[in-house]
């Protein structure tokens, strides 16, 4: 089921019972159960990426999982404020993940 907030945006609802049941056969099977990340080296990390309004360092990237795997980037300002940014599809699912990847790669430039 997909809610859809006043903005447009939509997110995926999931029954709760049901999740707690997969979650539970996820355990029992040895899968992973929550989002995992692991830093990974990517070829960004150290390079300056941009929006049309502020300009970060990739500070480190992560391999995370939540309904599939996806790569996150960690980004520093110059003042020091950290921004993660959902980066790039592996094998994820998630719609507002695969939402948020699409326009991170559209508002950002590699320089």
């Amino acid at each position: 089921m997909k809610t859809v907030y006043k903005n447009g945006r939509t997110t995926t609802t999931i029954n709760t019972a049901h999740y707690i049941k997969v979650r539970n056969e996820r355990e029992r099977l040895g899968l992973p159960v929550k989002r995992q990340s692991d830093r990974i080296d990517h070829p960004l990390i150290g390079k300056k990426v941009k929006t049309s309004e502020k300009e970060y360092t990739v500070d480190y990237a992560c391999k995370q999982w939540y309904w599939g795997y996806y790569i996150t980037l960690f980004l520093v300002d110059d003042a020091g404020s950290h921004a993660v940014r959902y980066w790039e599809n592996i094998s994820c699912i998630n719609e507002t993940v695969l939402e948020s990847i699409e326009e991170n790669q559209k508002n950002f430039l590699t320089i």
